[in-house]
C-alpha cells in the first residue's frame, strides 16, 4: 500500500498543471517523493537506449485490420439455491462440462 501513492515526473506535471512556477514545484515534489522512496524514475526511449523507430505506434508489430462491435445477448440462466446442496450441484455440473477442473 506504501507504493500506491508513488509518482513519476510526468504525474507531477499533470498534478501541477495550474501552477505558474511548475519547474520549481516539480523539483520540490521530486525531492519530497525521493526522500520517502516514492519517486518513480522515468526514462525516455533515448535514455533507455531503445531504437526510437521501434517505439510507439510506428514501431508496433501489431496492425489492426478490422474492428467489430460485438453485442452479447441474454441467454438462458440457471437459478442456484444458496444452500450447500445447490452449490454442490453447480460445482458438479461445471466439472462435468469441463468448465472447472
Amino acid at each position: 500500500m506504501k507504493y500506491k501513492k508513488a509518482m513519476g515526473r510526468s504525474e507531477f506535471a499533470s498534478t501541477l498543471a495550474a501552477d505558474a512556477d511548475k519547474a520549481a514545484s516539480i523539483a520540490e515534489f521530486e525531492k519530497k517523493y525521493a526522500e520517502k522512496g516514492l519517486l518513480i524514475t522515468e526514462l525516455t526511449a533515448a535514455e533507455a537506449g531503445a531504437d526510437v523507430n521501434r517505439c510507439g505506434l510506428a514501431g508496433s508489430p501489431t496492425k489492426v485490420k478490422q474492428i467489430m462491435s460485438v453485442v452479447l445477448t441474454a441467454g438462458d440462466f440457471k437459478n442456484v439455491e444458496p444452500t450447500e446442496a445447490g452449490v454442490t450441484g453447480l460445482i458438479h455440473e461445471l466439472i462435468t462440462d469441463h468448465t472447472l477442473g
